[in-house]
C-alpha cells in the first residue's frame, strides 16, 4: 500500500474541505444518500430474530436494494423486477443467504446469495455488498467497482486483483486493505466506511 500518496491524499482533501466531511459543503452530499436512515433501516429489519419471518425479510431486501442511493438505477430496476418473478425457493434461499451473510458463515451465505442472483445474471457487487454495508458501516464496505479498480491501482494494494465476477474471496480481501487504508487517515475523512469509500472515489477521480 502506498501510504505516503494516502496521506498527500489526505492532505489535499483537507485544503479543500477543512473538517473532512463535518465541512457545510461534504455534508451536502452525505445528506444527499441518508446513510444513517438506511443504516437504521437495515439495523431494525435484518437482526437475527427478524428472520423467523423470511417473507418480510425479503420485502424488506428488495426495499433496501431498490432505495439504495449508492446502487445505480439501472441495476435497482433490473432487480426489482427479478424479485417480481421470483420463485418461493429463490426467496427463502437469498433470504438464508443474508442471513449468513449477516450473521453466520459470510462465505457461505455471499455465495448462497450470489447463486441466486447469477440466474437472472444479477450477480453485481452493488447488489451483494449495499446491505451489509447499511447494517454495518463501520466493519463492512460497499463495493462499486470503478472506484475499486481505481483504489487498487492508485494506492498499490498489493496482491489484490479485481474481478468482475463477485467471490467472497476478494470481498475480504479488499475489505481488510480498505480497513487498514482507514486507520490511517483521521477522523474527520472516514466517519464511516461510505465516507471513507466516497472520498478515494474523489481522490481517484482527481488522477484521471
Amino acid at each position: 500500500m502506498r501510504r505516503d500518496l494516502l496521506i498527500a491524499a489526505q492532505k489535499e482533501f483537507l485544503k479543500l474541505y477543512p473538517d473532512g466531511f463535518e465541512n457545510p459543503e461534504m455534508q451536502v452530499h452525505v445528506k444527499k444518500h441518508k446513510i444513517e436512515k438506511m443504516h437504521d433501516f437495515a439495523f431494525e429489519s435484518f437482526g437475527k430474530e427478524k428472520f423467523e419471518d423470511f417473507d418480510k425479510v425479503f420485502q424488506n431486501l428488495v426495499k433496501t436494494i431498490t432505495r439504495a442511493s449508492v446502487v445505480s438505477i439501472f441495476e435497482k430496476v433490473k432487480f426489482r423486477d427479478f424479485a417480481k418473478t421470483m420463485t418461493t425457493d429463490q426467496k427463502l434461499r437469498i433470504t438464508d443467504g443474508l442471513y449468513d451473510l449477516l450473521h453466520g458463515d459470510k462465505k457461505a451465505g455471499f455465495t448462497k446469495m450470489t447463486d441466486v442472483l447469477i440466474e437472472d445474471k444479477l450477480a453485481k457487487w452493488p447488489i451483494l455488498t449495499v446491505i451489509p454495508y447499511y447494517y454495518d458501516t463501520q466493519g463492512e464496505i460497499f463495493i462499486k467497482p470503478t472506484t475499486v479498480k481505481g483504489v487498487i491501482k492508485m494506492f498499490g494494494l498489493d496482491g489484490v486483483v479485481y474481478n468482475s465476477k463477485p467471490t467472497y474471496e476478494f470481498y475480504e480481501l479488499y475489505r481488510k486493505e480498505f480497513l487498514k487504508m482507514k486507520e490511517i487517515v483521521e477522523p474527520c475523512v472516514a466517519p464511516e466506511n461510505g465516507a471513507f469509500s466516497g472520498f478515494l472515489m474523489m481522490m481517484v477521480d482527481t488522477e484521471k
